[in-house]
């Protein structure tokens, strides 16, 4: 590799060089679309004169000539002829991750396998996160989009921006449809009515994929989670990744849940409930009342590994009651109906919405009316409906109001975390005396992610007598290939 080529020195720095690149195209395209309106206006007399006379754009350029070339191709061309620029990015990002820079845009990339178009495409649809800017230039390249959907790319401007023939733009189409691997992934979603064509449908990336193409650190820990299979458009009891889990047969623990006691005293608050309503209803306490404890919204808020799913687990397990999963981010936007459908003979006690953002957030997937449809549902039927996101700010204030109970989960301290790894092998495991377990420690994570990197190490000393740090700092490097392990590679 060219010694002079010089790497990115961060994930940021990466992005702005593919943002200019998105700004020089986005140029070529406003100076036509000037150019053509300015020739239009003199014969186009009313707005059927505008809208009939395109059809010779591209078959007569402003100076009268006959021509072959369409304005997306002359606009994209000048740009995409330049392959030398597209060798020297690639060069450079090769030398980042030889550095060990985890850049966002080209990992999903290359975890996809997603094509130049797929990938230009994310670039489009980020840009706006980034800058209003681009916002209010995409409003001007559609000049049929005068409403905020405007300020979103539409999959007409996409495909006039980066496909240079007819046969780049059925390719391109072709990465719009269900099977596609971004639609799939729900990593990008297109707002399409009934009577709107594809080309009409503004692009909208999901907030988990945005908040890791804007990290100053993304790593593949961050981008997994994301890359989870959407059901088929027909969904099916097992397709709406429904999971039913009964109670324990053992008694659980709450010293499994290494959380802040603040929040370990809500939890167990929760599991008591049951018993003080059972108490309340054989004292002479008003109706009314009674009536208003009955079926509360939960809001379980964190990042992934810190406890969210296990904490409602035992709360179901300590009411010996069986908790229903439903992952909302796996489910299609017209599968509410069915998903209620399953829910009625399931009749759970107790039910937890996963990535409950998909539905309450943002950029929802449903209706204002089958969202209320739903919450009242699940207040009506069970008596805890846990939302589980990543950010509170995730689910939108309207929704967030509803819940009775925010509880937030940090993640851990070093104290807790040396808890966590003491619980992460069992006992029947050998484990060298030497490993320095507060020095272990020190890692920033999560329980989840404890939990994953002590089997693996379980893997690696499978032909060991004993476990040793070695084994849990080569997992470590393994899992985590970009974090800095400069404090335990010293120790070891």
């Amino acid at each position: 590799m060219p010694s002079e080529i010089e790497p990115f020195p961060n994930n940021w720095a990466y992005l702005k060089t593919e943002l200019n690149w998105l700004d020089r195209l986005l140029s070529l395209a406003i100076a036509r679309h000037r150019q053509e309106h300015k020739a239009i206006a003199p014969l186009a007399r009313s707005r059927v004169d505008r809208a009939t006379s395109h059809w010779w754009k591209g078959l007569i350029t402003l100076d009268g000539t006959i021509s072959g070339e369409t304005p997306a191709r002359n606009v994209s061309q000048r740009l995409h002829s330049r392959q030398g620029y597209h060798q020297q990015l690639e060069a450079k990002i090769l030398v980042t991750y030889q550095q060990g820079i985890e850049l966002g845009l080209p990992r999903l990339r290359d975890r996809l396998s997603l094509s130049q178009f797929e990938k230009s495409l994310v670039l489009l649809a980020l840009a706006p996160e980034v800058s209003q800017r681009y916002g209010q230039l995409y409003q001007y390249l559609q000049t049929n989009e005068q409403n905020e959907t405007g300020r979103l790319p539409t999959v007409d401007l996409a495909l006039r921006l980066f496909c240079r023939n007819d046969e780049e733009w059925r390719q391109a189409r072709q990465s719009l449809t269900q099977q596609a691997r971004l639609i799939q992934h729900q990593l990008l979603r297109l707002t399409r009515s009934e009577s709107a064509p594809l080309l009409s449908c503004p692009i909208r990336l999901a907030d988990p994929l945005v908040d890791y193409l804007l990290a100053e650190r993304p790593s593949a820990a961050m981008l997994e989670p994301l890359l989870r299979l959407a059901p088929n458009p027909d969904p099916s009891f097992s397709s709406l990744c429904l999971t039913f889990l009964p109670p324990a047969p053992l008694p659980v623990s709450w010293e499994n849940l290494v959380l802040p006691e603040p929040l370990l005293a809500s939890l167990k608050y929760l599991a008591d409930r049951p018993r003080l309503i059972e108490q309340a209803q054989n004292r002479i306490i008003p109706a009314t009342l009674l009536e208003s404890t009955q079926g509360q919204l939960i809001l379980l808020a964190g990042a992934p590994g810190t406890g969210k799913t296990l904490a409602a687990q035992t709360v179901a397990q300590a009411q010996q009651q069986p908790l229903t999963q439903l992952d909302l981010a796996l489910l299609p936007a017209n599968s509410i109906h069915s998903v209620l459908q399953q829910l009625v003979p399931a009749a759970p006690a107790l039910l937890l919405l996963k990535r409950a953002d998909a539905w309450f957030g943002r950029s929802p997937t449903l209706s204002d009316p089958d969202r209320h449809q739903f919450l009242a549902y699940c207040r009506h039927h069970f008596p805890l409906t846990f939302l589980s996101v990543e950010h509170r700010q995730r689910l939108a204030l309207p929704w967030r109001q509803q819940c009775q109970l925010l509880l937030e989960f940090p993640n851990p301290s070093r104290r807790d975390r040396q808890r966590l790894w003491q619980q992460a092998f069992p006992a029947t495991v050998p484990l060298s005396e030497t490993i320095d377990w507060p020095a272990i420690a020190q890692w920033p994570l999560t329980g989840g992610e404890i939990q994953t990197l002590a089997r693996e190490a379980l893997l690696l000393a499978a032909a060991a007598p004993a476990l040793e740090q070695q084994h849990l700092l080569q997992a470590y490097r393994l899992l985590y290939p970009h974090r800095r392990a400069d404090r335990w590679s010293n120790q070891t």
